[in-house]
């Protein structure tokens, strides 16, 4: 009889169930080995960069953050790179002023050692860098954090620019701030709470971003006025500059304001309630009711203060702009702009009366 051609019995392979439980095991085996390897002394990176990179990842995973420390330079280039625990060294001494509410927030800086120094090192001339651990001390002397705990820390809190995008069109969408986190939390599917930032760090965008277009918002101001006009002649703007050629007051109606005014501006009403916290420059309008007893807007203003000088400025433009060959049956204002006024605007009937006040005498009128 011949031999069979493999040595095994084919009735006694192992059914599909055995195959599912091994190949578990196996899974299960693997998995006992370390996803990522902590930094050692005489690991090669190819970048100082792509060293801070892997530091800062071993970081997350042990429960602390790092930042980058001292550096050795040689006829200008860096030669040694530290990266160091964020309690490294002692909390500078801050000056104390007892006018002033101090917060009483302790310093994280306790002198940890902890530490990783990377020097530069061109063993291959294939590769441009090479930069390798001389140095790694794993021992801190505070308590590190849970894993849960390290995306708490702010050098973990990073906003991409994939996501700054995204919060920059959500906020031209006219979203909130709270309903853009949930947003994105939803678009990403995860739980409420565990976007790598919070809110206050896309508050903290916004105003970044806000102080670096800060230079130049009153030449777009006027760049915006000057193409309005050009678009429609209706729309009307005045400006007025300082010494320093800079922006005084400046006011404007746009041209369906302007259109409101001449049918429904027998009545106006002038506040300077409201103030540009950015600024804190008074911002006045000038509003109205039209004939379903809506309350409509005629123009605004920014001024640099609250001075006659500049009050003066805003009524002789306003007459100029928006009351010129239209008779005005009153214009309603504050104290101080009854005193100031009289005078010099002749055509206007000033009444000390509320806001309410006037809008209710306007309605029963035009009933």
């Amino acid at each position: 009889m011949d031999e069979p051609l493999f040595d095994i019995d084919l009735n006694q392979l192992p059914n599909d169930g055995e195959r599912v439980i091994e190949f578990e095991q196996n899974a299960s085996e693997l998995n006992e080995y370390p996803k990522e390897i902590d930094p050692f002394i005489g690991q090669y990176f190819l970048s100082e960069e792509e060293a801070f990179v892997c530091y800062k990842k071993y970081a997350c995973r042990t429960g602390f953050s790092i930042r980058k420390y001292c550096t050795d330079k040689r006829k200008g280039e860096v030669k040694r790179r530290d990266f160091c625990c964020q309690c490294e060294g002692k909390a500078p001494l801050k000056l104390f002023d007892p006018s002033k509410e101090q917060r009483n927030r302790k310093s994280v800086r306790c002198g940890c050692k902890a530490r990783m120094r990377i020097t530069f090192r061109k063993s291959f001339d294939i590769f441009p860098q090479e930069w390798q651990i001389i140095e790694f001390v794993k021992e801190h002397n505070h308590e590190l954090l849970t894993p849960l705990e390290v995306r708490f820390l702010p050098a973990n809190r990073i906003i991409s620019k994939k996501d700054k995008d995204c919060i920059l069109l959500f906020k031209e969408g006219g979203l909130q701030v709270s309903q853009i986190m949930r947003v994105m939390e939803l678009e990403k599917n995860i739980p409420h709470g565990y976007l790598p930032f919070f809110e206050k760090d896309v508050r903290n965008l916004f105003t970044k971003i806000a102080k670096k277009h800060g230079a130049n918002d009153a030449e777009d101001l006027l760049r915006h006025c000057r193409i309005a006009k050009e678009e429609n002649i209706k729309f009307q703007y005045a400006f007025m500059v300082d010494e320093q050629r800079r922006l005084e007051h400046i006011f404007w109606s746009p041209a369906h304001c302007f259109d409101w005014y001449h049918k429904y501006g027998d009545v106006v009403v002038f506040d300077t309630t409201y103030k540009v916290n950015a600024y804190q420059m008074p911002f006045g309008i000038f509003v109205g009711i039209n004939n379903h007893g809506k309350r409509i807007l005629f123009g605004c203003a920014l001024l640099r203060n609250e001075k006659t000088t500049s009050l003066q400025w805003l009524m002789k433009v306003m007459a100029t702009c928006i009351f010129s060959g239209v008779h005005l049956f009153s214009l309603y204002s504050f104290q101080f702009l009854i005193n100031y006024y009289s005078s010099i605007v002749d055509f206007c009937i000033f009444n000390e009366e509320t806001s309410e006040d006037h809008l209710n005498r306007s309605r029963s009128m035009d009933e």
